[in-house]
């Protein structure tokens, strides 16, 4: 096992390496995070700071007053060594413990240990972490830029920032100390180039610490009797950044013996052209730059989104043939028509996977040409998956298909343990009851029937996670009906972050809206994600949800377009805590049977049957 430390000074964008490493599978050990599990009211760590510096700093709960607290010691050198002195053996112990369980866990059993673990650390250097570490990884930038950063990100002034900055190690100190040195100044896309860099001499440490034979992995035989394993060709049309269906295929393929490629696409600054994720390779397009194409559509008068189109297909089709793929295979409409050509071209198997019904959905554009294509192709398609019961029904009675095959959208086993995450990234009290609404904030998601009903909602306070172009529009909305302190909003959180996020609400919410035969065929990967946390769900009362919700008794179910009936069945839970109880009991009991690790053999057999 190979420990990187990531260290740099404030505003240096630790963030950033912090996130790329967790893109390529390494465990990240957050000193912060650790700081503040063991700042937890009553912690012999946090009795300790408030006999030091008193106790006007806890709030009404016992927790620590972050922001205050912060305000007084960082504006005297003598107050944050003292604070340091209390707080850096406790952090160090516990890192060096995490870390002596991590390296157990590897030495036991390499194969499906961690590999490669990043501790993130402000202070590592000073702390004297540097022996806790292999190698020692120093983000940096330029002071104007560390400054502008900060400024904005806390909303503090010039002179509050460079006071915390003179306390820690100069960067020049830091920079000599270091193995690796990735700067930011020039911005993430010159940083991420480094970043790959350093990874690339960060795995090869890996492999030599496992042997020389490459990072271990959990490799699940083929199923009996299938053939050698062959290559596969993946198309989706977004960034893969967050698209955990594509990637629990991907590298279920991958595990299984497969070469797999997924073709995705380049957006410039947060994704790269190519990388290696457990195990498969995602390679980026680039689209046409809609600068330059603004231009030519202003000179010309012309409507150049079909012309958009084509060189995305032309982009997409040649990178697909270079990778010789045994098997194409289609996410989605949007990438049928592409994954077809190339499966004609190189006469391979195709597979039409289809997680929403493009056809019958809100939104969809051009949808007269969506259902020609679909009709057109789906009968070409050597096989077709489907999400769920209802859809796979659907799709055969609409196209006269043999049935397709179902591979539900499940999250990955995971036991979260509890957590106040949510209630420490958001300031909230620790004892506060949260009502969560997780996924994208977009229209006819039932987020505005939730607005409505958060004023008849006793004893719990709304917490929206997630991005989208409803965002703005909400969040004026809870202003204007003066919900400031009752409806919270939070950007969308990695996805390996999510769990501990849900597992630190009172319930969960799934309320999508039965505008179109897509939503109420839906069975919503996000109420899947609430069993996994053992929170009980307050659902949609839809065909798939109501089997769910049925079959493991872990929630209620409404009708979601009425506020009324959201805050009663949120009151109910928030004023019967034995029936929550209850429920998130059951939530816990259905996780392994509602678990992709339950479900991937379909996958692997699906395609068993196709390279034989």
């Amino acid at each position: 096992m190979v420990v990187i430390g990531i260290t740099g000074g404030i505003g240096s964008g630790k963030g950033l390496a912090t996130e790329f490493f967790r893109s390529r599978g390494a465990v990240i050990l957050d000193a912060d995070e650790v700081s503040r599990e063991l700042a937890a009211p009553g912690s012999p760590m946090l009795q300790k700071i408030v006999a030091a510096f008193g106790e006007e700093f806890l709030r009404a709960d016992g927790t620590l007053d972050r922001r205050r607290f912060a305000e007084h010691v960082f504006a005297d050198r003598a107050r944050a060594a003292r604070l340091n002195s209390i707080t850096h053996p406790h952090i160090m112990a516990e890192i060096q413990r995490r870390l002596a369980q991590l390296r157990t866990s590897y030495a036991s059993d390499p194969a499906h240990a961690a590999a490669v673990v990043c501790l993130v650390a402000p202070l590592l250097l000073e702390a004297g972490g540097r022996s806790a570490v292999d190698r020692v990884l120093v983000v940096a930038a330029s002071e104007p830029e560390r400054v502008r950063r900060v400024m904005e990100r806390d909303g503090l002034s010039e002179e509050a920032v460079r006071q915390r900055m003179s306390l820690q190690m100069p960067a020049e100190e830091q920079v000599r100390q270091a193995d690796w040195v990735v700067d930011t100044t020039a911005g993430k896309e010159a940083a991420l180039r480094r970043l790959e860099e350093v990874w690339g001499e960060v795995a090869e440490m890996a492999r030599l610490d496992v042997g020389g034979g490459g990072p271990q992995r959990r490799e699940a035989p083929l199923p009996e009797g299938a053939a050698l394993p062959r290559r596969v060709c993946m198309f989706v049309y977004n960034n893969m950044l967050h698209d955990a269906r594509v990637r629990k295929e991907a590298r279920t393929l991958s595990e299984a013996g497969y070469e797999v490629t997924v073709l995705a696409v380049r957006e410039p600054g947060p994704t790269l052209r190519e990388e290696t994720v457990h195990g498969f390779r995602i390679l980026r397009i680039s689209r046409p730059r809609p600068p330059a194409l603004k231009v030519l559509d202003t000179a010309t008068r012309l409507p150049l989104y079909p012309l958009r189109r084509v060189v995305v297909f032309v982009r997409f089709l040649r990178a697909a043939l270079r990778t010789k793929a045994d098997v194409y295979h289609a996410h989605d409409l949007n990438t049928l028509l592409m994954a077809w050509t190339a499966s004609r071209l190189r006469r391979v198997p195709l597979i039409y996977d289809t997680h929403e019904v493009e056809t019958a959905r809100a939104g969809t554009k051009l949808r007269w040409w969506a259902c020609f294509l679909e009709r057109a192709l789906i009968h070409r398609a050597d096989r077709v998956i489907c999400t769920n019961q209802t859809r796979a029904a659907y799709t055969q009675r609409r196209y006269g298909i043999p049935p397709p095959t179902i591979l539900r959208n499940l999250p990955a086993y995971i036991e979260p343990p509890p957590s106040k995450l949510i209630h420490e990234r958001l300031h909230l009290p620790s004892e506060a009851k949260v009502v969560l609404y997780q996924g994208g904030i977009q229209p006819e998601r039932g987020l505005e029937q939730l607005l409505s009903a958060a004023p008849l909602i006793q004893g719990g306070l709304v917490v929206l996670v997630g991005s989208g172009r409803l965002k703005p529009a909400l969040q004026q909305q809870a202003r204007a009906q003066g919900l400031q302190d009752r409806v919270f909003f939070h950007d969308a959180v990695p996805v390996d972050e999510l769990p501990r996020w849900t597992a630190s609400a009172y319930l969960g919410l799934q309320i999508l809206q039965n505008t179109c035969f897509n939503h109420y065929s839906s069975l919503s990967n996000k109420l899947l994600e609430y069993l996994m946390a053992g929170i009980p769900v307050i659902a949609s009362d839809l065909p798939e949800m109501r089997r769910v919700i049925e079959d493991t008794g872990a929630g209620l179910l409404i009708d979601s377009s009425d506020p009324r009936q959201i805050a009663d069945a949120a009151n109910r839970l928030l004023a019967d805590e034995g029936l929550r109880e209850v429920m998130s009991e059951k939530a816990k009991a259905a996780r392994r049977r509602y678990s992709w690790e339950e479900g991937e053999d379909v996958l692997r057999e699906l395609y068993a049957g196709l390279v034989e």
